[in-house]
């Protein structure tokens, strides 16, 4: 059984941050770097990733959720595995991800946990992953792992959603975890941590407006009007709680959740 780690990033610069990742030569294992480069710049593959077990290709695009799907329409390996560009991979990690689908031939996608200095809570023991949730849980994107073969062609990110998209600037991984339930795939959370991650991911960070309209679509799209009022309520409270920083005034992040709450209909289905 083979692994591909999608590794998404975003001109010279990323590619600068990718050849300082931790990539561990694993059996099975292969890297493929997937590099936006609208502006055409020329481009010299750096040493420490001119390696057998790492492919790239760019191409002239630009949003996160644009080069992630591009990836995932190249995969070739057994497993999918969606990855940032600073990450330190641990080798026992990912030899887990190959061992926990090698285990369970119906698995069809499972998530699994990282450390750093934003290290959220997971659920206490490994886990199916159904509709509702594990309370408080929220998918990262480096987290999934999917078998190729299970995933639908209609199920991508959202275009609409995450960095460089131009109304919601977050939630696309949690969009497409619901899709995967929704859609009658069998998940599971597994509590092996995978890889380390240095810096703040989105969701730890003080709340941009367009990151809380994503938590309103998100509300939509997770409840639909099963107690959506109370949770869109209650939603800027627990990101002010949880934020590393001050973050914004409670009667402003609850109108950017508004806003991106009643425009959700017209881009996500309701359950």
């Amino acid at each position: 059984m083979t692994l591909e780690v999608e590794i998404c990033t975003y001109g010279l610069a990323g590619l600068q941050r990718v050849a300082q990742m931790t990539l561990p030569a694993v059996e099975g294992v292969r890297y493929r770097i997937c590099m936006q480069n609208p502006d055409g710049a020329e481009v010299t593959l750096p040493a420490a990733l001119r390696r057998p077990d790492v492919d790239f290709f760019q191409h002239p695009t630009r949003g996160l959720s644009i080069n992630r799907n591009a990836a995932l329409n190249r995969a070739e390996a057994d497993i999918i595995l969606i990855a940032d560009d600073d990450l330190h991979y641990r080798a026992d990690g990912l030899r887990a991800i190959i061992d926990t689908f090698a285990a369970d031939p119906s698995l069809d996608f499972a998530t699994f946990k990282y450390s750093g200095p934003d290290a959220k809570a997971y659920p206490a023991a490994a886990c199916d992953l159904r509709d509702p949730l594990p309370r408080g849980y929220y998918l990262t994107s480096f987290e999934l792992a999917i078998r190729r073969t299970a995933l639908p062609a209609t199920i991508r990110f959202s275009t609409q959603m995450g960095i460089g998209a131009p109304f919601y600037g977050a939630g696309e991984e949690n969009l497409l975890l619901y899709h995967l339930i929704r859609h009658g795939l069998k998940g599971r959370f597994i509590p092996t941590e995978i890889c380390r991650h240095p810096g703040l991911s989105t969701g730890s960070r003080q709340p941009s407006p367009a990151t809380l309209r994503a938590i309103g679509a998100l509300i939509w799209v997770e409840h639909s009007n099963r107690n959506a009022l109370q949770r869109y309520l209650l939603a800027p409270l627990r990101i002010l709680r949880r934020s590393h920083r001050p973050g914004v005034p409670y009667l402003t992040a609850l109108r950017h959740i508004l806003h991106g709450y009643i425009a959700a209909p017209r881009l996500f289905p309701a359950k």
